[in-house]
């Protein structure tokens, strides 16, 4: 059985790709959220230097995770239109 992968609505390589990033992208970032957040909270000294080191990562997979969701849910050009 073949699909109509033509209209504007199917999922591309491009959507799979780029939610699957997204979406592991996001796990990443909540792990590393929550460790910091408990290691800021909880943690000892020499943990919280390692929590606060761990913020600028959790901030560069979360835009990792945001372009990959804007990758995946980019609409390319379809043939019927016109310039």
């Amino acid at each position: 059985m073949q699909f109509d992968e033509s209209g504007p609505n199917t999922h591309t390589r491009r959507y799979r790709v780029g939610a699957t990033v997204g979406i592991g992208a996001m796990a990443v970032f909540a792990l590393l959220s929550i460790l910091l957040l408990l290691g800021v909270l909880f943690g000892s000294a020499s943990i919280k230097a390692l929590a606060d080191s761990l913020f600028p990562w959790s901030l560069l997979v979360f835009a990792v995770a945001g372009v990959a969701m804007f990758v995946a849910n980019a609409r390319g050009r379809s043939e019927n239109e016109t310039d």
